[in-house]
Parts: structure tokens; C-alpha cells; sequence
């Protein structure tokens, strides 16, 4: 092992570049975790936020702004089958196309633009029922290369989940350490920024803090090496009563920056379930229209800035 020493005077002779963020707080060559309870919707977004950096779209309806322009983006989805996956992305491009299509700088986007950018950009593996394990014994696997090829060039990887991705024990630090480095090593042979897609533990579950830090199923060790950490929180009973939609709470979830090593704190942010479980962001939630039949009750109009 070389230490390569930071040059102190290069370094402070100029100003420094500036941070790629491809998410917000995100920067390219670092690696992430989006973490949330299993049927939270964590699959359904990363799909989102893969899609939307392939189209040049905002994501999630504006959770998280747009790419300066379209790039390739990755998702290994270990737990999902084609089907599966066809119908998430049926439900996404209906949910885009309910309105014409309108890009950051006011250009609109043809429906059939919208398809051949995402044929272009947007790389989808469903690998249920394969083996994906990057890491054996804490050791790069055949399919670590092959992995390495196919994000050549890509701007965002998502890896759904990391449970599926190593053979070691998830509250092992040094075992979840070695898939830190690992994920490490993919962002910058790529260039690309790299997010874990992790389960909540128990305790985060039941006791309501699934948008902490903490929050991670085993070890700290993931959460710790990480440099970004986004959490998708259902609504809690309390909540929902706060804001006047106990009726609608599981169509709403809180999306939380638990973790930015980059940026100053990043506003919390409601997204609400649309058809097909696609996530889009609400400004308000006394403006949402109903969506289940509920008693009149007096609802405080409570709003989020993103």
C-alpha cells in the first residue's frame, strides 16, 4: 500500500473545483445508502431517480431536482424479476405522461423522446434468483467485474438491496465495512456515485425513527463508511393526525437526508403513493385531494419547502 501525501501548498494555491453532486448532498465518486422498511417504496424510487437522470426529468416530482442534462444511470435490482419490473416502469411513464412533459428549461418532452432517452440511459438489471455477490469472504468476486463494466460511464449505480450483494454477517462491522469499500472502489473506477439500497432494523420499525441516521438494519459500519444517507419514512399515526389525513397515512411518506457530509441540512420532504406505488412530492399535504373516504374533520394546512 503507497500513501499518496496531499500536496498542502497545490492545494490552497487556487480555489478547489466544486462538488458534482448528482443528488443532492450526493457528490460522484462516493458512495450512499437509502435505507426504509421494507414495502416503504425504496425500489419504486430508486427506479424514479434512475429514470429521471436518464430523461433529464426532476425526481419525484421535484423531490429532487433534475441533471444538468441526461446521463446513464444504473439499478441491479437482486430481488426483481422482469415482470416486476416492467410494471414499475409502466407505472412511472403513465405517471409522467398524465401532463405534457415540460424539461427544466422549458423545452417540452415528446413521449417518444422520453422512451429512446431512457433506451439510451437507463440500465435495469432484474437479477432475482441470480447470484449477485460482489464480495465472498470479503473478497471482489467475477461478478464485481462484470458489474464494473456495466457502469462504465454512469453517473448514478443503485444496488437493491445490500443484504443480496456479499455473503458476510450484516452486524458485522468488518464485514459490512469490506462492502463500504467495495461500493468505494466501483465509485471511482467508474466515476460515479453509488447507493446501497438497506433494510431499517426492528427497533427503527416500531419505535417511529426510521428516518435517523441510525436507522439501518446491523451494523453502523454501512452507515458510518457511507457519505450520504437517505431515509423514506411511512407516516406515523401522530402525523397524520398533526396534519388531518388519518384516513390517507399510508399513502404518505417523509423522505429524510439522515446523513450529507457535503451540504448544510436538507429539508425534510412528503411524498405521496400514487397508482402503481410511484412516489411524487407534495408541497402541502392540507392541499391533497382526498384519496379514501374519511370523515369531515378541520385540517391545518402545514408546508414543506424543498
Amino acid at each position: 500500500m503507497t500513501l499518496p501525501r496531499l500536496d498542502i501548498r497545490a492545494a490552497l494555491s487556487k480555489p478547489p473545483k466544486s462538488f458534482d453532486f448528482v443528488l443532492p448532498g450526493l457528490p460522484r465518486g462516493t458512495t450512499g445508502a437509502l435505507v426504509a422498511t421494507g414495502g416503504t417504496g425504496k425500489t419504486t424510487f430508486a427506479l424514479q431517480a434512475a429514470l429521471s437522470l436518464a430523461v433529464g426529468l426532476p425526481i419525484a416530482g421535484g423531490a429532487f431536482p433534475a441533471a444538468s442534462e441526461p446521463c446513464k444511470a444504473v439499478l441491479l435490482a437482486a430481488e426483481e424479476d422482469q415482470l416486476a419490473l416492467i410494471h414499475r416502469l409502466h407505472s412511472i411513464r403513465n405517471w409522467l405522461c398524465e401532463a405534457p412533459l415540460q424539461l427544466p428549461d422549458g423545452a417540452s418532452l415528446p413521449s417518444e423522446e422520453l422512451v429512446a432517452r431512457m433506451e439510451s440511459n437507463l440500465f435495469v438489471f432484474p437479477m432475482s434468483g441470480n447470484d449477485v455477490q460482489i464480495l465472498q469472504e470479503r473478497k471482489r468476486t467475477s461478478a464485481f467485474g462484470k458489474l464494473l463494466k456495466q457502469c462504465a460511464d454512469a453517473r448514478l449505480v443503485l444496488l437493491d438491496p445490500a443484504r443480496r450483494l456479499h455473503d458476510g454477517n450484516e452486524n458485522d462491522s468488518g464485514d459490512m465495512t469490506a462492502l463500504v469499500e467495495a461500493g468505494e472502489r466501483l465509485a471511482r473506477e467508474v466515476d460515479s456515485a453509488v447507493v446501497f439500497l438497506h433494510h431499517t432494523n426492528k427497533a427503527a420499525m416500531f419505535n417511529g425513527f426510521s428516518d435517523q441516521q441510525n436507522a439501518g438494519r446491523g451494523s453502523s459500519a454501512l452507515t458510518d463508511g457511507v457519505r450520504w444517507q437517505c431515509n423514506l419514512a411511512g407516516m406515523t399515526r401522530e402525523e397524520a393526525r398533526a396534519h388531518g389525513v388519518e384516513t390517507d397515512q399510508r399513502f404518505f411518506v417523509r423522505l429524510e437526508i439522515s446523513k450529507a457530509n457535503y451540504i448544510a441540512p436538507f429539508p425534510s420532504t412528503w411524498l405521496r403513493r400514487c397508482a402503481g406505488g410511484v412516489l411524487t412530492k407534495v408541497s402541502s399535504l392540507a392541499s391533497v385531494p382526498t384519496l379514501a373516504p374519511k370523515k369531515p374533520s378541520r385540517q391545518r394546512e402545514i408546508r414543506y419547502v424543498s
